[in-house]
Protein backbone atom coordinates (compact mmCIF):
# COMPACT_ATOMS: atom_id res chain seq x y z
CA UNK A 1 0.00 0.00 0.00
CA UNK A 2 2.73 2.40 0.86
CA UNK A 3 4.42 1.51 -2.69
CA UNK A 4 0.85 2.73 -4.82
CA UNK A 5 0.90 5.67 -2.71
CA UNK A 6 4.23 6.73 -3.37
CA UNK A 7 4.18 6.15 -6.22
CA UNK A 8 0.64 8.00 -6.75
CA UNK A 9 2.14 11.08 -4.94
CA UNK A 10 4.93 11.04 -7.38
CA UNK A 11 2.47 10.61 -10.65
CA UNK A 12 0.60 13.80 -9.22
CA UNK A 13 3.44 15.94 -8.67
CA UNK A 14 4.75 15.14 -11.99
CA UNK A 15 1.28 15.68 -13.63
CA UNK A 16 1.32 18.96 -12.33
CA UNK A 17 4.76 20.16 -13.30
CA UNK A 18 3.12 19.45 -17.23
CA UNK A 19 0.20 21.04 -15.92
CA UNK A 20 2.05 24.24 -15.40
CA UNK A 21 3.35 24.37 -18.51
CA UNK A 22 0.58 24.56 -20.37
CA UNK A 23 -0.78 27.19 -18.68
CA UNK A 24 -0.65 30.81 -20.24
CA UNK A 25 0.39 33.41 -17.75
CA UNK A 26 -2.95 34.83 -16.76
CA UNK A 27 -4.01 30.84 -15.93
CA UNK A 28 -0.82 30.56 -13.91
CA UNK A 29 -1.58 33.68 -12.19
CA UNK A 30 -5.28 32.30 -11.49
CA UNK A 31 -3.82 28.71 -10.35
CA UNK A 32 -1.28 30.70 -7.89
CA UNK A 33 -4.06 32.30 -6.43
CA UNK A 34 -5.90 29.35 -5.72
CA UNK A 35 -3.34 27.66 -4.43
CA UNK A 36 -2.78 30.59 -1.77
CA UNK A 37 -6.73 30.89 -1.24
CA UNK A 38 -6.53 26.84 -0.02
CA UNK A 39 -3.70 27.56 2.55
CA UNK A 40 -4.72 30.52 3.52
CA UNK A 41 -8.09 28.33 4.03
CA UNK A 42 -6.47 25.53 5.71
CA UNK A 43 -5.09 28.25 8.35
CA UNK A 44 -8.63 28.99 9.19
CA UNK A 45 -7.06 32.76 8.32
CA UNK A 46 -9.72 35.09 6.91
CA UNK A 47 -8.97 37.58 3.73
CA UNK A 48 -9.54 40.10 5.88
CA UNK A 49 -7.29 38.87 9.11
CA UNK A 50 -4.48 38.22 6.32
CA UNK A 51 -5.06 42.05 4.69
CA UNK A 52 -4.71 43.21 8.17
CA UNK A 53 -1.38 41.01 8.80
CA UNK A 54 0.30 42.36 5.75
CA UNK A 55 -0.66 45.67 5.62
CA UNK A 56 -2.84 46.14 2.30
CA UNK A 57 -6.88 46.40 1.91
CA UNK A 58 -9.25 42.97 1.37
CA UNK A 59 -9.89 43.07 -2.44
CA UNK A 60 -5.92 43.38 -2.68
CA UNK A 61 -5.76 39.58 -0.72
CA UNK A 62 -8.90 38.91 -3.61
CA UNK A 63 -7.53 39.92 -6.27
CA UNK A 64 -4.21 37.96 -5.76
CA UNK A 65 -6.39 35.17 -4.90
CA UNK A 66 -8.39 35.01 -8.24
CA UNK A 67 -5.16 35.88 -10.33
CA UNK A 68 -6.10 39.67 -11.17
CA UNK A 69 -3.87 42.51 -11.04
CA UNK A 70 -1.69 41.74 -8.05
CA UNK A 71 2.06 42.59 -7.42
CA UNK A 72 5.01 39.83 -6.72
CA UNK A 73 5.03 42.44 -3.29
CA UNK A 74 1.69 40.94 -2.58
CA UNK A 75 2.76 38.12 -3.39
CA UNK A 76 5.98 37.53 -1.39
CA UNK A 77 3.81 39.27 1.28
CA UNK A 78 1.06 36.65 1.43
CA UNK A 79 3.61 33.65 0.92
CA UNK A 80 5.43 34.60 3.67
CA UNK A 81 2.83 35.70 5.78
CA UNK A 82 1.38 32.11 5.19
CA UNK A 83 4.47 30.50 6.45
CA UNK A 84 5.49 29.27 3.05
CA UNK A 85 8.42 30.74 2.82
CA UNK A 86 10.15 26.85 2.17
CA UNK A 87 7.99 26.37 -0.86
CA UNK A 88 10.25 29.02 -2.48
CA UNK A 89 13.09 27.40 -2.05
CA UNK A 90 12.72 24.74 -3.97
CA UNK A 91 11.23 27.12 -6.70
CA UNK A 92 13.88 28.08 -8.91
CA UNK A 93 16.41 25.63 -6.96
CA UNK A 94 20.30 26.43 -7.57
CA UNK A 95 22.31 23.69 -8.89
CA UNK A 96 25.80 23.67 -8.35
CA UNK A 97 27.60 24.15 -11.68
CA UNK A 98 29.56 21.32 -13.04
CA UNK A 99 33.53 21.47 -13.54
CA UNK A 100 32.66 22.22 -17.22
CA UNK A 101 30.61 24.96 -17.03
CA UNK A 102 32.87 26.74 -14.45
CA UNK A 103 35.77 26.24 -17.12
CA UNK A 104 33.36 27.05 -19.91
CA UNK A 105 32.81 30.28 -17.67
CA UNK A 106 35.76 31.77 -17.14
CA UNK A 107 36.75 31.05 -20.85
CA UNK A 108 34.28 33.84 -22.06
CA UNK A 109 35.28 36.60 -23.12
CA UNK A 110 34.63 39.89 -20.90
CA UNK A 111 31.19 41.95 -21.73
CA UNK A 112 32.32 44.89 -24.09
CA UNK A 113 30.30 47.66 -24.94
CA UNK A 114 29.73 49.37 -27.77
CA UNK A 115 31.81 52.10 -28.95
CA UNK A 116 30.15 55.62 -28.86
CA UNK A 117 28.89 57.05 -31.93
CA UNK A 118 30.76 60.48 -32.76
CA UNK A 119 28.95 63.38 -34.55
CA UNK A 120 31.27 64.28 -37.55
Amino acid sequence: MQAVFSFSIKYICKMNESHFALLRPFELAEELGRRLQQQRLRQNISQAELARRIGVSVPTISNLENGKNATMDTFLNVVLALGLANALEALFAQTPLTSAELRRLHQQPKRQRASRKTDD
